[in-house]
């Protein structure tokens, strides 16, 4: 929600560069959240706000989504991407698949 939306398109992004045919679809919107506090002291009564927040829902599939829904995207081109490296506990990385 709200700012995490930037981390989530951001991660979304590295995942489909990192791992080749990813599908994605995106949508957006919003929804109300109502908070109640209830007061400490007898006899007061409880405070209720709603609040508006936006939200985004990110899918990723190896597996074809629906192309025609809006915030559909196909995968990127495969030369666009950036190998996945697996990294051991001493911190090399292992090229032998690439």
């Amino acid at each position: 929600m709200e700012k995490a939306i930037n981390k989530s398109v951001t991660i979304a992004e590295l995942i489909k560069r990192r791992i080749p045919g990813i599908h994605q679809h995106t949508s957006i919107g919003s929804i109300d959240i109502t908070d109640i506090w209830e007061s400490k002291e007898e006899g007061l009564l409880p405070i209720e706000t709603t609040r508006h927040v936006l939200v985004i829902t990110i899918t990723l599939s190896k597996k074809e989504l629906n192309t025609s829904a809006v915030g559909y995207q196909c995968p990127i081109p495969i030369e666009l991407g950036k190998p996945f490296v697996e990294i051991d506990y001493e911190g090399r990385g292992n090229y032998s698949d690439l």
